[in-house]
């Protein structure tokens, strides 16, 4: 019988085996990733949003569709960093609606204030009747209404995390959209409704769902879900929406995160109480890529369905939407951060 002789090197090589094991295994864990507000003072970002949104109304037994292209331009810079807190001043550059609907196709552009002009352009792409031509020199002054709202800083205050601190400035934004109607009783009332999508709460949460809504707040690994939940709103409706996300991959600093959201009207809502019973609910899914450097989101593609069910005053109607949002940043260059490589 042959005898097992183990030799002071092969007992060597025995102890190194699972020294080696451990550190192949454990040590090759996947680089996780942190997300965060890394700015300075002086960094820019040019954002631009196009929403191509189709609309199904239902009222009445008639039934109409409309195409809605809203695209809008903002700038942001940051003022200055102090205390772990950014300073951020934001800007409307430019924004333009369009809208078509069965015998009509309008538009309003905030670098497009002549409102009579613009009426008659409008009004005469087809002929026009009474009703066109009505619906035409409304829209028209949207225009100036657009165009109040550009060059107006509006100032940001964010910790690093993405918590929006404060907002200011947005009373200066009021004040100019009240003085674009120029005395016009016409226009006035469509001023007090679009004002509406630019108070405080409006630009907070516009300001909140900026990258800054997507992050995991702990670091996160490639494959990594988290859930985050926030209360939005939806035609001046207050709406919960809950988003899950997956870090699907990181490329020289960019990375990549599936979205997928749910909305639903907040059981709270106090229109029900007023005069109307309205439901939302909807979803959202696509990707959208973070800069890691910055924090900043560089572009995301969208696709969301949202339907709308009312009952005021008896009659009911619904509405649904499916809509392409795409968002495109242009930034100043920034190197990679330690951490992120």
């Amino acid at each position: 019988m042959r005898k097992l002789i183990i030799t002071d090197n092969l007992k060597i090589r025995f102890c190194f085996f699972p020294v080696l094991f451990f550190v192949f295994v454990f040590g090759a864990r996947a680089q996780e990733y942190t997300f965060g507000y890394n700015l300075k003072k002086g960094d820019t970002f040019t954002q631009t949003t196009v929403a191509d949104i189709k609309i199904t109304q239902e009222a009445m037994g008639r039934t109409t569709d409309v195409s809605n292209v809203l695209t809008s331009t903002l700038s942001y810079r940051v003022a200055g960093v102090e205390n772990d807190l950014i300073s951020m001043e934001m800007n409307y550059d430019r924004v333009k609606i369009g809208l078509e609907m069965p015998g009509t196709e309008i538009e309003a552009d905030s670098e497009q204030t002549d409102k009579k002009q613009t009426t008659e352009r409008l009004a005469g792409e087809k002929p026009a009747d009474e009703k066109t031509t009505a619906i035409a020199s409304s829209f028209a002054g949207m225009s100036p209404m657009l165009k109040s709202i550009t060059n107006i800083p509006i100032t940001l205050v964010l910790s690093k995390e993405g918590e929006l601190k404060e907002v200011r400035g947005v009373d200066k934004l009021q004040q100019s959209i009240a003085r674009s109607v120029d005395g016009d009783s016409g226009q006035s009332l469509m001023a007090a409704q679009f004002s509406q999508q630019f108070n405080e709460e409006a630009v907070k949460n516009m300001a909140g769902q900026n990258a800054a809504f997507y992050f995991p707040g702990k670091p996160v690994k490639v494959g990594d879900s988290w859930v985050n939940a926030m209360t939005t709103r939806q035609s001046n409706i207050p709406m919960g929406a809950t988003m899950k996300m997956t870090l699907l991959s990181v490329d020289k600093n960019i990375a990549t995160l599936q979205v997928e959201a749910v909305y639903a009207t907040a059981e709270d809502d106090p229109a029900e109480e007023l005069f109307a019973k309205i439901k939302i609910t909807g979803t959202q899914s696509g990707t959208m890529k973070i800069d890691l450097a910055s924090g900043w989101a560089k572009e995301s593609d969208m696709v969301q369905q949202i339907r709308l069910d009312s009952e005021i005053n008896g009659m009911k109607s619904s509405q649904t939407s499916t809509g392409r949002i795409t968002l495109t940043t242009v930034t100043t260059a920034r190197e990679a951060l330690p951490g992120n490589p």
